[in-house]
């Protein structure tokens, strides 16, 4: 039994490093990252997706940023480095629980977390509640009759 038990634990070590990965090379590697969303806000081109309602010429060249600025922006996201010592660093960072910050709410995503803990867990405490109001067969074992 408990060499079951180890077997199944130690099968989730390369589980997880299959889905970071994964996630990894998602994230990393589809258009519309980071720098561009970020290039995007600060040169005012409001594109929605790859296909833009309205316009048929997106193209502004003239007024994007200079490559400069660019390569700034790539060094401050980290996608100046290779690809696998970008991915030995989100493994770093997340075996300390660095999970870095949010693009979108710009705050420690840590953060984010615990602020939403509390409602999950009132979540949880109100379904085991209704579970027991409404399977009544529950209590009936309980009983020692």
């Amino acid at each position: 039994m408990y060499y079951y038990i180890l077997k199944r634990l130690l099968l989730m070590i390369p589980t997880l490093f299959g889905v970071l990965f994964l996630t990894f090379a998602v994230v990393q590697f589809v258009p519309g990252g980071p720098v561009e969303q970020l290039a995007n806000q600060l040169t005012d081109i409001n594109v929605s997706g790859e296909a833009s309602t309205g316009s048929n010429n997106i193209y502004r060249g003239s007024s994007g940023l200079s490559e400069e600025h660019l390569d700034d922006l790539k060094a401050f996201y980290g996608f100046d480095k290779p690809p696998m010592e970008r991915f030995a660093d989100l493994i770093v960072n997340y075996m300390s629980f660095d999970l870095g910050n949010s693009y979108f709410h710009h705050q420690s995503v840590s953060e984010l977390i615990i602020s939403k803990l509390i409602y999950n867990f009132l979540f949880i405490v109100f379904v085991t509640f209704l579970t027991f109001i409404f399977q009544p067969y529950h209590l009936y074992e309980l009983l020692p009759i």
